[in-house]
């Protein structure tokens, strides 16, 4: 134990809370929080102090870091943390370094439960040390938090450019018709279906799935890997920067940018193949055409988008001249966006980097 360092339960120091069924509640802008993330907003908070989220069922490290009204939904474990003993910022800090997959009691769905929580274990220094490892952390999360904001910024301008260019009630035609299909914008190139003996902690490569593709960002954080590249995979599954992906399978119709270097396309992930980058992310971003790909898709244990059957969808293709006006004023706009979250990146790296030090007291503050 690190000296002068206090050790200590978890159940000293919070009281851990159940989330609730949200369904019947209305839209608003409140976030509902599953292991995932935010899968919805809606217009009621569960709790409004600060507070740590920790998963009940599903991505059991997946922990968050309150500070703003939320709710959480049934698979998810809010708290109550005692300030008079720790900080809620340092709390959640000691708390990433843990890994809640080692205390799973589930089979088919992995899951925790509050007696193990409880029972778990961490060093506790006074308030003053405390706050300075808060501090010396935060200050890195505050620069990805800016970043975010920067990007969230640059997404509402490019959809106000996409909704001033295409989105006039009177168009070409004069009716509003389709005059096209997606596959006059972009095709969908599949992925490959890698062997799941193949993946290696040290591989070089990293493959993308399904859970990397995100609502509008790319998380390319947790993936298998694999050593060496399979002969027979296709040359567009080796992916670059600024490449357009499409989840096809469970959330279909997510779109997102990647961002970083030796990322292998996954199966029920496509990379649209386009001259038109700016315009096509942003068709593939907005409501008519997500809604339209949730509507088309099938499937009874989950919902399945046809690569085939998207890109058949008839739309209405503004002239291309038009098209490459807007292309000359987004494409800047999406490179400053893959800028923004490589700065994200390094910043979480350098960050988590320095946790383990603070926290083992190698790092003196």
């Amino acid at each position: 134990m690190i000296k002068h360092w206090k050790k200590s339960k978890l159940e000293d120091v919070i009281t851990i809370k159940y989330g609730k069924d949200h369904k019947l509640l209305q839209q608003g802008n409140i976030p509902v929080y599953g292991s995932g993330g935010i899968i919805r907003y809606i217009n009621k908070s569960l709790y409004e102090d600060v507070s740590i989220l920790i998963p009940r069922k599903g991505s059991l490290n997946n922990i968050f870091y309150m500070y703003k009204p939320f709710w959480t939904c049934d698979t998810m474990f809010y708290t109550i943390i005692d300030k008079n003993k720790i900080l809620p910022k340092f709390l959640y800090y000691q708390l990433k370094l843990f890994d809640f997959s080692t205390l799973n009691v589930g089979s088919a769905i992995p899951s925790l439960t509050v007696p193990v929580i409880n029972d778990i274990e961490i060093q506790i220094p006074d308030l003053s040390t405390q706050k300075r490892i808060a501090e010396i952390l935060s200050g890195y999360d505050d620069l990805i938090e800016n970043n975010l904001k920067q990007i969230s910024l640059l997404e509402e301008s490019a959809a106000r450019l996409y909704k001033h260019f295409f989105s006039s009630p009177k168009k070409d035609n004069g009716k509003g018709e389709s005059n096209g299909q997606i596959k006059d914008i972009a095709k969908l190139l599949s992925g490959f279906a890698f062997k799941t003996k193949d993946f290696t902690e040290q591989g070089q490569y990293k493959i993308v799935t399904i859970k990397n593709v995100q609502d509008g960002y790319f998380d390319g954080k947790i993936c298998n890997k694999i050593a060496t590249i399979p002969s027979r995979m296709p040359e567009h599954c080796i992916l670059k920067e600024g490449d357009l992906l499409l989840s096809l399978t469970g959330n279909v119709g997510r779109m997102c940018i990647v961002y970083g270097k030796n990322y292998l396309l996954n199966q029920r992930v496509a990379k649209l193949s386009t001259k038109y980058k700016a315009y096509s992310y942003c068709l593939f971003r907005s409501k008519e055409i997500v809604t339209e790909l949730n509507n088309m898709a099938n499937g009874s244990a989950q919902q399945n988008l046809s690569p085939i059957r998207t890109e058949n969808f008839a739309i209405h293709i503004p002239p291309t001249e038009q098209i490459e006006q807007f292309e000359q004023l987004v494409n800047p706009i999406i490179d400053k966006i893959i800028l923004l979250n490589k700065s994200i990146e390094l910043y979480r790296k350098s960050r988590d980097l320095l946790l383990p030090k603070l926290m083992s007291g190698e790092l003196q503050v």
